[in-house]
């Protein structure tokens, strides 16, 4: 069993990983860490492309300055996705078929872009109110309200959810309250969506 996470930026996905992988036994595959792992991997490329200013003293990717370059021009972002999904895709497989015979759980912000969703035999989708995504975005990533604003504008999930509509193998998850109701939540679609059905 695979279960995809996705939602927008800051929308709880980890506090739900986090659930599913405590409470249900999943062994979690983080595309942001991935992600990570690839930038690095595609140092010599990203710096041809975006310039030797993205990288630190130490010779390591500066995400934030990376990231300023590329939300900021739809053309660098898809660029940079170009570069380094490709990286993270592979990634990914070799950890689900390293995971087995554990579950996985596939927490990725952009898993419909990566076309990850197609490895995927559900789809859990983490909806937070706005306010609550500004809140996180700025306390745990520091990041300015125009950065996250760029940043939600460049996903495209709600075009991908409006594609796949009559997908029945997709679920959503209410994260507009506590941790205990986010827990109730996660426990009912584990039942509806047949997940328990499966030996974990």
């Amino acid at each position: 069993m695979v279960i995809g996470l996705t939602g927008y930026y800051c929308s709880g996905k980890s506090t739900v990983d986090t659930i599913l992988c405590d409470e249900y036994d999943f062994a979690l595959i983080d595309i942001d860490k991935l992600g990570h792992e690839a930038l690095e991997e595609c140092s010599k490329e990203l710096q041809y492309n975006f310039g030797h200013e993205i990288v630190t003293a130490d010779q390591k990717i500066d995400r934030k300055k990376l990231g300023s370059i590329v939300f900021s021009e739809k053309e660098k972002l898809s660029l940079l996705n170009k570069i380094v999904h490709p990286v993270m895709v592979s990634k990914t497989l070799q950890r689900i078929e390293t995971n087995k015979p554990k579950h996985s759980v596939i927490s990725a912000a952009l898993l419909f872009d990566m076309k990850l969703n197609i490895y995927c035999d559900r789809i859990f989708v983490v909806k937070s109110p706005w306010y609550k995504i500004v809140y996180r975005g700025i306390r745990r990533d520091g990041r300015s309200l125009k950065q996250i604003v760029a940043i939600l504008k460049s996903q495209k999930l709600k075009h991908f959810l409006n594609e796949n509509k009559n997908n029945d193998d997709i679920y959503y998850i209410n994260n507009s309250g506590s941790l205990a109701t986010l827990q109730s939540t996660i426990k009912k679609l584990i039942i509806k969506s047949g997940v328990h059905t499966c030996q974990i």
